[in-house]
């Protein structure tokens, strides 16, 4: 196993933290609770979880019809869908990749997929 060291003293850890911003996932967990119920997301709830997960990928997942969002989402929150599946429906959408695809599927199937921030 390699060896891990800080590249900058212990001491600077609170500043680095402090660089970056934690939101409240209530809005994320609600939106992800009517898609489930709804079986698929909206447009405008795919881009707000997207940009919960992975801001910079914003401007690609807008360019995203709201058809192909909603069918690419159908597989993706399907339970019946397997992982595999799930994965290459979110990533058939523009501007959702590895990173980003666990964001929508992480407040509807939790456990499956989950990964969040």
């Amino acid at each position: 196993m390699p060896d891990f060291s800080l590249k900058f003293p212990i001491g600077e850890v609170r500043t680095y933290a402090d660089r970056y911003s934690y939101e409240d996932d209530s809005a994320v967990l609600a939106i992800g609770r009517d898609a489930r119920e709804r079986g698929f997301y909206l447009y405008d709830e795919l881009v707000e979880v997207c940009r919960w997960k992975t801001p910079r990928s914003g401007p690609l997942v807008k360019s995203n019809g709201a058809e192909k969002v909603e069918a690419a989402t159908r597989v993706a929150l399907n339970p019946e869908s397997s992982e595999r599946e799930r994965m290459e429906a979110l990533r058939s959408l523009r501007g959702v990749e590895w990173p980003t695809a666990s964001g929508p599927a992480a407040p509807c199937l939790p456990g499956a997929l989950a990964h969040p921030r």
